[in-house]
Order: structure tokens, then sequence, then C-alpha cells
């Protein structure tokens, strides 16, 4: 070759990291749990938060009046409530956040609800990702396949 060049040799040691990557990104669900961890605990910080990056619609006063507290979504806490159901279930090749309550599609996306539908529920979205926590699950991927 003429001019100027540089030349890559690769080791044994490199050969056995790049055969140790392709390995753990063929087998790549830890990665997904860390990332469903990560997730879950963003969702519930937009419950606490009680919306996030925007605050959710307040309460109907009528609903302020039956209730206790001014809190959103979270009377129960973790204690078998909406937020407190929130998980996450991984694979190989994904992640799934979310919850198995019925109900909590009408708080994510709104709409009508209750007897005969004439109460509406303003659209609450929980089930967001943060830009925050595409670096971290960025970094997590990173990590377990360079170590």
């Amino acid at each position: 070759m003429a001019g100027s060049f540089i030349s890559v040799e690769i080791t044994n040691k490199f050969q056995r990291k790049l055969m140790d990557i392709k390995y753990k990104a063929g087998n790549a669900r830890p990665a997904f749990n860390i990332a469903g961890q990560i997730l879950t605990k963003s969702v519930r910080k937009n419950f606490t938060s009680q919306g996030r990056p925007t605050k959710w619609q307040d309460l109907a006063e009528s609903t302020k009046k039956k209730k206790k507290g001014n809190k959103i979504l979270i009377n129960r806490g973790m204690a078998g409530g909406l937020m407190g159901s929130i998980n996450y279930q991984s694979t190989n090749s994904d992640v799934r956040v979310g919850t198995p309550k019925v109900y909590g599609a009408i708080h994510q996306f709104g709409g009508k609800a209750g007897r005969n539908k004439k109460t509406t529920i303003p659209q609450r979205e929980y089930l967001l990702i943060q830009p925050e926590d595409w670096q971290s699950i960025t970094d997590a991927f990173g990590r377990y396949l360079t170590k």
C-alpha cells in the first residue's frame, strides 16, 4: 500500500471480547431486565410528580370532595392501586412496561367512563419514557455488552 496507512491486528484477547459481545447481543434479556427496572421506576415517578413533563389536569371539584387528598391516581400508593401495579416483562428482544389493571387504559388515553359513559376522564399519560431514561437505558446496554 502506498502512502500513509494504519494497520489493525485482531488479537486473541480482542477476538474473545468480540465473541462475548456477539453472545451477549443474542442473549439480551438481562439488559432488557435492567431497562424494565429503569422504566418502571420512571413511570412511578410520573405518578408521584403528577405528570411529567407536563402536569396532569387537576381533579374535578366533585371528585376532590369525594376523595381524601388531591393526589391523582395514587390514593393507594404502592398498595394495589394503579401506580403499584406498574411492572415489566422482558424477553431477549424487548421489554414491555405497563399495568394489568383494566382501568389503566382510560387514564392513559382519556375518554368516557362510568354508567352510560357520562363521566369524562381526562388523558393523564403515565406510561411515558422521559428523555433521561433513554440515556440510562443506552448506558445500561453498553455496560452489559462490554462487561
